[in-house]
């Protein structure tokens, strides 16, 4: 590929702008992104690899590129460096970013609102590629859960040869054409190369640069399985087969005499040069689910002709070599640098028999629809089954089926399927439950304290009629409270809500919540010897963001009810795993100065989005729990670094999952307060010190088993939205 050559006129500023949801999408459905994608390889020839990874979201939820949308301003370098810092943590020079190719990309499906108009992208390809030591250290752990379900190393030819989208197999055959030329260019500029090493490097070269189409083309998801389409009938089609073509022109020459003539890479070199077989004579077809295979068509007269003229021209370069060879030394060296140059890889597979002329289209033929189970449940269960959903975790492939998708929303699954897998998980926790020991002593009092509430974007939430379940805290949150609650604690619940809510203030919420709450959770954990109570706590908030609610809250668990554990969570969290137990310990092992937090792969990994404290937190900042000054994204980045690293733990058996798809986000971002993050870490830092060497308290022992110090990594708040907006994709729901 040609260099990228970046122009600028005047001086441009650079700006850090966001877009409200609403005025995302409508940017969607009239501009096209630019954006920089990444293939990050590491070894080289045939041990090199290429780390994928499989995105969860639209509008590519399937094995694809790190990276995502550029910024206005950046080189297109830049932004590949930009987009690898974010996924991955890797601050690296833009410089070592290679260019592979420019992709125009057009997609049916996007995961902002509305998903069915689609969005379109430019993207440029580089290649970043990896020492040894650098790749060792880069797991898949790196990558965001909530954007990725997996991440792999990958041999190209696996790639190659594998279902994966064109698109993505596109940019690796470019990828390593590139290669091969900058092995030819280092062979023609090696003085010590012979002319059989160089036609060695010519040919790898020729041999990938012609294995790709040129054009692009048009694919569908059906059944696990790209299907590829024909742009004016809609009808499936084979695979566009150009590499096809070339390979076996290449594999033909080679048949012909080997690879013993020094001078045969350059009589391929300029075959290739001066013809173009038509790639039309071959094609690659898509069998049933299974991955693509190179076939070979049965041959006319004219193709079975025009294999022998190309054939005689290959034996005429070798018979004018053999001339030469007879008293030429320097002719024999090339002989045997050819014979151990590398062929290139992956070697095609082997061509199957001749179809006869009479056999179908080798294309798949679209199925017909299943008829629909009886019932609305029974038919969400099927849809599950069929496409592999996991409700917050990953749609499967249900997302690229539009009529399976419209059919899933319409029946409302996602509740079904959820709801059916919290009943067998609360039926198990029940079963497995103990019943605690009384005993008269005084036990710590843990309050899990959450905001609430029913406004969303686009208007208020409405329960249904015994549906409290259409909120996330009872879907969620209260549920796996009671599934995880453990002995030797009493626990308090605190929700807080605002002045002017249109179900907990206006309406009947207080009342409905209560009466649930005592007949699910406190009943049943009342019966294991567990105290629990739920309380309110009603916040007037004009600026309708969580930081007076997270405050009010924590100040009322502190003050009025003395708690002596605070748990900040949301109310579409849900506890996996028992958290009490290993928290209190944690904190103890620090002298209960510092703050620990739970294991959570959702959303911004490079900080603590839930938080478990002691009561002494609260003493060291006068009874507030974040600082005033801070009233959403950032309160996470503050509580992360406040405390540094040696009283900062986080559990990595203690799990939660954060449902950010259930109501999506429901205020307005601040982004001033981003500014002030970092003189605030360092004034409540120093107040922990004072706090710390005023009570000659000794320093931190070594974290419990599965719990880790944990070190801020960045100011991250801003990019945990951000990074899912970067690559035009938002969280599954």
């Amino acid at each position: 590929m040609a260099p990228l050559r970046h122009f600028i006129t005047g001086d441009f500023e650079k700006r850090t702008v966001f877009l409200p949801d609403k005025e995302y999408g409508l940017a969607l459905d009239a501009l096209v992104k630019g954006c920089a994608d990444v293939l990050i390889t590491s070894g080289a020839g045939p041990s090199l690899r290429i780390l994928l990874g499989k995105r969860r979201v639209e509008p590519q939820p399937d094995w694809w590129f790190v990276g995502g949308r550029t910024r206005p301003g950046d080189t297109p370098a830049e932004g590949a460096a930009r987009n690898v810092k974010r996924e991955l943590g890797l601050a690296l020079d833009p410089a070592r970013f290679a260019a592979v190719g420019t992709y125009s990309f057009v997609w049916r499906l996007r995961a902002q609102a509305p998903a069915t108009n689609g969005t379109a992208d430019v993207s440029t390809v580089f290649e970043l590629h990896l020492a040894d030591d650098e790749a060792a250290d880069l797991s898949p752990a790196r990558f965001d859960a909530e954007e990725y379900a997996d991440a792999a190393w990958t041999r190209p030819d696996a790639v190659l040869a594998g279902d994966y989208h064109p698109a993505l197999q596109q940019a690796v055959r470019d990828l390593l054409a590139r290669r091969a030329y900058g092995a030819l260019r280092d062979a023609a500029a090696d003085a010590s190369a012979g002319a059989g090493a160089v036609a060695a490097a010519a040919t790898a070269y020729v041999a990938w640069r012609e294995s790709a189409p040129t054009d692009g083309c048009k694919v569908r998801f059906e059944d696990g399985a790209y299907v590829f389409v024909d742009p004016a009938t809609g009808a499936a089609a084979p695979r566009p087969a150009t590499g096809a073509a070339y390979w076996a022109r290449w594999k033909l020459l080679a048949d012909a005499r080997g690879a013993a003539a020094p001078r045969w890479g350059l009589a391929v070199l300029g075959l290739a040069a001066s013809t173009r077989w038509q790639p039309a004579r071959f094609t690659v077809t898509r069998q049933h689910c299974a991955t693509m295979k190179g076939t070979m068509a049965s041959s006319s007269p004219e193709e079975t002709e025009a294999r022998k003229a190309n054939k005689a021209a290959g034996d005429a370069a070798f018979a004018d070599d053999d001339d030469d060879d007879d008293d030429d030394d320097d002719d024999d060296d090339d002989d045997e640098q050819m014979e151990r140059a590398p062929m290139p890889w992956p070697t095609p597979r082997p061509t199957p028999a001749p179809r006869p002329a009479t056999a179908p289209p080798t294309h798949r033929p679209t199925p017909r629809p299943a008829p629909r189970p009886a019932g609305p449940e029974e038919e969400c269960f099927a849809l599950q089954a069929t496409h592999g959903v996991k409700p917050a975790m990953t749609w499967g492939t249900l997302d690229r089926n539009p009529s399976s998708f419209r059919r899933w929303k319409e029946l409302g699954c996602g509740g079904v399927v959820e709801r059916a897998a919290n009943a067998a998980a609360d039926a198990a926790a029940d079963a497995a439950r103990e019943v605690c020991p009384k005993s008269a002593d005084p036990k710590p009092l843990i309050a899990v304290c959450s905001g609430t509430t029913t406004r969303q974007k686009g208007g208020w939430i409405t329960p249904r009629p015994g549906h409290l379940e259409d909120l996330a805290a009872f879907q969620y949150l209260l549920p796996s409270f009671k599934r995880t609650a453990e002995c030797g604690f009493r626990y308090l619940v605190v929700l807080a809500y605002d002045v002017g809510d249109q179900f907990w203030d206006r309406g009947d919420g207080v009342a409905r919540a209560r009466a649930w709450f005592e007949a699910s959770i406190a009943t049943p954990l009342a019966a294991a010897n567990m105290d629990v109570e739920l309380r309110f706590v009603k916040v007037d908030n004009a600026v309708k963001k969580p930081g007076p609610v997270f405050a009010a809250m924590t100040r009322a668990a502190y003050a009025a009810w003395k708690a002596d554990y605070i748990y900040r969570v949301n109310d579409d969290t849900e506890f996996k795993t028992k958290w009490a137990r290993p928290f209190v310990n944690a904190l103890a092992s620090m002298g209960n100065v510092g703050a620990v937090g739970p294991l959570c792969r959702q959303g911004n990994t490079a900080i603590l989005t839930h938080d478990f404290t002691h009561r002494t937190h609260m003493d060291i900042f006068d009874g507030a729990y974040y600082p005033p000054e801070l009233s959403d994204w950032w309160m996470d980045d503050w509580i992360t670094g406040v405390y540094g690293s040696l009283r900062t733990l986080m559990g990595d058996r203690v799990e939660v999952i954060h449902h950010t798809g259930k109501h999506g986000q429901r205020y307005a971002v601040d982004f001033a307060h981003e500014k002030l993050v970092k003189q605030l870490i360092a004034a409540g830092h120093a107040r922990v010190e004072s706090f710390v060497a005023a009570r000659d308290a000794p320093p931190p022992g070594n974290p419990p088993p599965s719990f880790r110090r944990f070190r801020l990594k960045s100011h991250g708040g801003f990019q945990r939205r951000r990074r899912l907006r970067a690559a035009g994709r938002d969280s599954v729901s």
